[in-house]
This record gives structure tokens, sequence and C-alpha cells, in this order.
């Protein structure tokens, strides 16, 4: 069987990203099956390039003509840039002309020719004006109506943030969602939200996430380099949030501010604890502010993040991953938002009794976040025995996500 995974990310330098795909691969990696992929870095770009002129000239436009009324993307196409992913369901046509006329996009239609099952792979989520999620609904319309393709084809482990009838996302979902043989999200509230929405006229299924089929590493297969704080001791992880891409009020000077302020007094009321940033890779605003441990992606593998996690009293953040690898770890945490609602609909899927925090009031939420804290660290042991129950549950049921090729083989 020939498979092609599409939406390959593991070149990225972020902890999900790398094990949500290695999981995949690993999964539908067996004796009688070849596996292609398509990268991430394929499906980011609006405009891909025929020559070095026009790449140089589109990167850095908006920076050399800052506040000029200058269409970027006429010039650049003038130098030889073509459009490879529509911005609305209505240039659907005319972007299906540009993949079959130019060379740029020769590789890509080879693989979608050649697969027997394409696996699309929903990491990095369908919301806002993202560029990936547009690609994905692109290439499902586009299989079916250009290159005339039967192939089975499946969007898996996704979440999907769709606002309302009127945005432009929606046209594009209704437009090819049903191009999908199957569609799994990785939360609840995607589903009932495609569901309101009536974007899908299939049964749209939740499983947990696939991150859920990794398991805490033995030491023997740690790659640990040497760390800032001391790993036998109590400590409590502080992480970032992938919020903070989505609204101004993040680069503002008094929200990291608030980031310190949380932070030192989070250290005052656990003078027993160790705080421990964690980097996805940037950190929250405000960290670089202070001199506290940190953990990196740019140093610290996915596993070894788990296997930290597991030495964890606790996990605070708004990376969808990051808490999930806390719960792997068997390591209790708090969640804040996220670009999308995923860590809201995580707390739904594990039936955690703690709140998703709004990082954008992360002043007005920092004492309930303590409390919060306290509560779980007093009684940790009853929250990590109900984290351990469910985590034996997402093991078995985040396998769907792979399992769907046995159907289709």
């Amino acid at each position: 069987m020939k498979i092609l995974l599409i939406n390959d990310t593991r070149h990225l330098t972020n902890w999900g990203c790398v094990g949500t795909t290695t999981g995949l691969l690993e999964e539908i990696d067996q004796e009688g099956i070849d596996i292609k992929t398509i990268e991430l870095k394929k499906m980011t770009k609006h405009y891909r390039y025929k020559n070095i002129l026009a790449d140089i000239f589109h990167r850095n436009a908006r920076i050399l003509f800052k506040r000029k009324k200058i269409d970027y993307n006429k010039i650049a196409e003038k130098l030889g840039a073509v459009k490879a992913i529509p911005e609305i369901s209505t240039e659907f046509e005319s972007i299906a002309t540009n993949w079959l006329n130019n060379k740029e996009f020769e590789r890509e239609i080879e693989k979608l020719k050649w697969a027997d099952f394409i696996l699309v792979n929903g990491e990095g989520s369908i919301y806002g004006r993202e560029a990936k999620g547009f690609y994905l609904m692109f290439l499902a319309w586009f299989c079916r109506e250009k290159l005339d393709l039967n192939t089975p084809m499946c969007m898996v482990n996704c979440t999907i943030q769709i606002d309302d009838h009127r945005s432009l996302t929606n046209g594009m979902a209704r437009k090819t969602f049903d191009y999908f043989d199957e569609i799994f999200v990785r939360e609840p509230i995607s589903k009932k939200r495609v569901e309101e929405l009536d974007l899908y006229s299939g049964e749209v299924k939740c499983f947990p996430d696939i991150v859920f089929r990794h398991d805490i590493p033995s030491k023997n297969d740690l790659k640990l380099k040497k760390l800032s704080f001391e790993i036998e001791k109590p400590f409590i992880i502080i992480g970032d949030s992938s919020h903070t891409t989505r609204d101004s009020i993040f680069k503002t000077e008094t929200f990291k501010e608030t980031v310190v302020e949380f932070i030192e007094r989070m250290d005052e009321e656990f003078p027993n604890h160790q705080i421990v940033l964690s980097c996805c890779p940037e950190g929250l605003p405000g960290f670089d502010k202070i001199d506290y441990p940190k953990i990196s992606a740019k140093d610290v593998s996915y596993s070894d993040y788990i296997y930290i996690c597991s030495k964890a009293d606790l996990h605070i953040s708004g990376r969808h991953h990051g808490s999930l690898y806390a719960m792997i770890g068997d390591c209790p945490f708090l969640m804040m938002s996220a670009n999308t609602y995923k860590t809201e609909g995580d707390a739904r899927l594990v039936d955690w009794p703690f709140k998703t925090y709004d990082l954008t009031n992360l002043k007005y939420n920092m004492s309930d976040i303590i409390e919060d804290s306290k509560t779980i660290i007093n009684k940790r042991k009853k929250y990590v025995d109900y984290l351990k129950e469910k985590k034996k549950d997402f093991e078995k049921k985040c396998l769907n996500h792979v399992n769907v090729v046995k159907k289709y083989q």
C-alpha cells in the first residue's frame, strides 16, 4: 500500500509538531507499506517563486514598503511569483490552473497520483486565515475535481475553529469537507462546531491526540543535555502559549510586566519548588526579562520533555501538546488559552475540573491560577491517579487516527 501523508511537521522546532507526525508515521510504518510525505513548509506560502529575485522581494516587501499602499502580490507576480494557495473559495479554479501549468507543483501532483491512500495530518489546525489550512482544503478539492482521483482521503488529528457562517474559511470548508472520506478531530469543541455549522455530511469523529501513543521514555533513551535546574528536586513548569501569535496585547510592555509578576508570585507562593520556564521555542513575552531556569524546544526533544514533565509537580501552559505531554508524564496541569479553542477542548475531553484561563486576562486571573495550583499540589496524588486512568483509555483511542488506514487497505 502506498500512503501519502500531507503535512509532515517533523522539521519544526516545536514539541507538538514533531511528536504528532512522528507518532502517525511510526504507527503506519509497517511491512508492505510505502510512505511519502508533503512537508508543512510547502503549505505555508501563498506564493511559489520561479526566481530568487521574486522570493527576496516577497519576503522583504512589507518591511521595505511599510505603511505604503502597494499591492506587493501583483509586483511579485510580475517578478515571476506564482500564487499557490487560495484565500477564498472563488480562487480555486485559477489556483488549480497555476498548479497544472507550472513545474513548481509537479512533485506534489506526482505524489498525489502515486498514492493509494492520502492521510491528511490536521496538526496545526484549520482556523483563521492560516495558509496551511487553506492548502489542505484546496488539495482535497483539487484531487477530486482536477486530477479525477478517487483515492481514499482522510483528515485526522485536527482542531477545526470556524467562527461563523460569514467567514471565508467557512465557505472554503463548506466547499471541500465532503471530499474527505473521514474527518477525525482531537477534541470535542471542534466536533460540535463542524456539526453546528453543518460543514460535513458524514460523521465527524473525536479521538484523543495521536501523541498519546508516546510514553515516558526510559533514562537510556534520553538525549538530555545538562539542565539549568535540579530535576530530582521539586519544580513547577510554566510554559508559553500559541495564543501570543494571535493578539497584539501580548506585544505590550504591560503584558510582559504581568508575566514577570506572575512568575515572581508563583516563586513566592511555592518556596519549596523551583520555577522552570518552558519555551516552545520562544517562551511567553517577558520570559527574557527574568533569570529563571528554562527548557527550550531548540535543545530538548519532545520525548525528553515528556520525561521532564514526569518529574514535575505541576505544568501550567497555553500549549495544547505541552499539557498533553504533562498528562502522558503523569503530571497534573493547568491550561491557559491557545490560538484556538484546543486547550479548552482538551479540558472537556479529559473532564478536567479546573478552568482554562484566558491569557489575555492574566492580571485578573493570576490569583485564581495560584489558588488552583495550591489545590493541585496539595492533593496531587488524587489528580495523578485520575489522569493515569484517563491516559490508559486515551492510549487506545488515539490509535483510531491511524487505524483508519486499515479500513481502506
